[in-house]
């Protein structure tokens, strides 16, 4: 079941679309990095100025490679934020709500009464998780290419956090971000999808992710204002910390307490998944038909 759930939301209309959209923001991002290296390359070849060291410019210059604009992306740019709070509704629009929608229309009830709750409750978010990896993956490949085709097929320049990378490095940065962004999108739409043993509406599911999107910045930046210590944590909860997480442990130079705190959002949802889990199957799974 769990692969014939998997196939049918990879056939979904939908999964090109949400790949095309992830890619198509980057793209944005990346042209504009692009016609940022243009003005350096009109000034390196037409200014006159004594004050110009050339040098240092063509130096610059040759640092923005399309790895640099994959890293600048992630690690610096509001256009990955944007990216996440996307992904995030993804899911609540088309994935969180399926437990609570497939009881509603029967079809839930016709697998419930061959297999266990427990086993169709794990085989759909099990299926989900790995259509949720599957798109990660593929977007995030789509945005290395774009990135390598904008900037040039290039490793050379690549840095984070003024520590400069070789190949392999880059290639572990990217494997690690593609890991990071899949956690965080499968256990909000786990946490998501285990509410429908509290909230029977449809509309209610499909908007908890959004919740995780905004929030955190909500009170970020209303209580966090009046209490230093309230901003201080949640900002590691913010949709851009998803993306920004590797590169503020290296901004730490790997200090202990930094990766606790980038991680500590991994530890909360999943600690909050696995009670809801448990709710679930104590209250959906005992009266389910």
């Amino acid at each position: 079941m769990i692969f014939k759930e998997y196939y049918r939301l990879i056939k979904s209309k939908f999964t090109m679309l949400i790949i095309v959209v992830l890619s198509g923001l980057s793209l944005v991002d990346f042209m504009m990095m692009h016609s940022e290296k243009m003005m350096f390359i009109e000034q390196f070849n037409t200014s006159t100025s004594p004050d110009l060291n050339k040098v240092a410019l063509e130096a610059l210059i040759a640092k923005y490679t399309g790895i640099r604009f994959l890293f600048n992306f992630w690690f610096n740019s509001d256009f990955s934020q944007i990216i996440i709070m996307i992904t995030y509704i993804w899911v609540g629009v088309f994935l969180s709500h399926y437990l609570y929608t497939s009881k509603e229309n029967g079809y839930g009830n016709m697998i419930v009464s061959r297999k266990s709750y427990k086993y169709y409750m794990f085989s759909i978010i099990l299926s989900q998780s790995l259509y949720i990896i599957s798109v990660v993956l593929v977007s995030t490949i789509a945005q290395v290419f774009l990135a390598m085709l904008v900037g040039g097929f290039s490793f050379s320049g690549a840095s984070i956090a003024g520590i400069q990378l070789n190949v392999t490095q880059a290639i572990g940065i990217i494997l690690l971000q593609i890991m990071i962004i899949s956690i965080y999108v499968i256990l909000v739409n786990g946490i998501s999808s285990m509410c429908s043993c509290i909230f029977k509406n449809k509309y209610i599911i499909q908007s908890i992710p959004i919740v995780f999107a905004i929030l955190p910045t909500i009170i970020s930046s209303t209580l966090g204002n009046i209490f230093s210590f309230i901003a201080n944590t949640i900002i590691y909860f913010e949709a851009n910390n998803v993306n920004m997480s590797i590169s503020n442990i290296y901004n730490a130079s790997f200090e202990m307490n930094e990766i606790i705190l980038n991680l500590i959002p991994i530890f909360v949802y999943t600690c909050i998944f696995v009670i809801l889990v448990k709710i679930n199957l104590k209250r959906t799974g005992r009266d389910y038909i």
